[in-house]
């Protein structure tokens, strides 16, 4: 079995901004320091809530961040389409 785990908000569904955080956290592409959530040198919100209404509200940034999870995400991927381990995406296929 697989488990996933999302946000869902009344009326709206499920908050693709907090899928975005979270998967841009597991890969590093975002950074979290205290409570502070941050894209490069740019403090994107104190708090996972104030993160996503940020990434909301500045599409650009969220479309270049999804962009970024998805290069990484290719990354995992061996040219026979399976899927490599997280830590082994750097290594060679020697």
């Amino acid at each position: 079995f697989r488990q996933a785990e999302f946000d869902i908000t009344y009326g709206k569904g499920i908050s693709k901004m907090g899928s975005i955080i979270d998967v841009a956290l597991e890969r590093n592409i975002i950074g979290k320091s205290g409570s502070w959530y941050t894209y490069g040198e740019q403090r994107i919100g104190q708090g996972r809530e104030n993160a996503k209404a940020f990434l909301e509200e500045h599409s650009d940034v969220a479309d270049e961040i999804a962009t970024k999870i998805r290069e990484a995400l290719k990354a995992t991927v061996s040219p026979n389409g399976i899927a490599k381990p997280v830590g082994a995406a750097a290594q060679d296929d020697d």
